[in-house]
C-alpha cells in the first residue's frame, strides 16, 4: 500500500489479506480499504486519539470502523465521491495493527465485528494478532 505525505506507509501480513478475503464481502472490503487509506494512513498511531482507534497494549492497536457506511468513509477519502445505491449500509469492522517507528503501519488481521460481536470472538482475534505481532518482531 502507499504512504502519505507525512511518511506513513502501510504493509500487510498474509493473515490480514486472508482474513479480509475470507471474512468480508466486496462492499466491506471496499469500505475498509477506504477507511485504511482515508483515516489510518493519514492519522497513523494517532488514530487512537479518535473514535477510530484503541491501544491494546504491548504495541498492538485496534482500528475501529464502527457503524460507518461506505458513503461516510469514501467522502472522507475523496470529497468528489458520488455514492452508489446501497452505499449507506453501515458495518462494524475491526483491524489489528502494529507500528514500526513513526513510518510503518503493519496490518495484522481483521474481522467483521457486526457479524460476531461476541467478546469471545474479539479475544480470539486479539490473541491471533498478538501471535502474528510476536512473529514479526522476531523477524525484525
Amino acid at each position: 500500500m502507499a504512504g502519505d505525505e507525512q511518511g506513513w506507509r502501510i504493509e500487510v501480513e498474509p493473515e490480514y489479506e486472508r482474513a479480509v478475503t475470507r471474512e468480508l464481502n466486496e462492499y466491506q472490503q471496499e469500505l475498509l480499504d477506504g477507511a485504511v487509506r482515508g483515516v489510518l494512513l493519514t492519522e497513523g498511531v494517532d488514530v487512537c486519539r479518535t473514535q477510530w482507534g484503541k491501544p491494546l497494549g504491548q504495541g498492538l492497536y485496534e482500528f475501529r470502523v464502527h457503524k460507518k457506511s461506505k458513503k461516510q468513509v469514501m467522502q472522507r477519502v475523496d470529497p468528489d465521491y458520488k455514492p452508489a445505491p446501497g452505499d449507506e449500509q453501515t458495518v462494524t469492522l475491526r483491524v489489528f495493527f502494529m507500528t514500526h517507528g513513526r513510518r510503518l503501519i503493519l496490518l495484522l488481521t481483521a474481522y467483521d465485528k457486526g457479524r460476531d460481536p461476541s467478546k469471545k470472538k474479539q479475544q480470539a482475534a486479539i490473541a491471533t494478532a498478538r501471535t502474528i505481532a510476536a512473529r514479526v518482531i522476531r523477524k525484525w
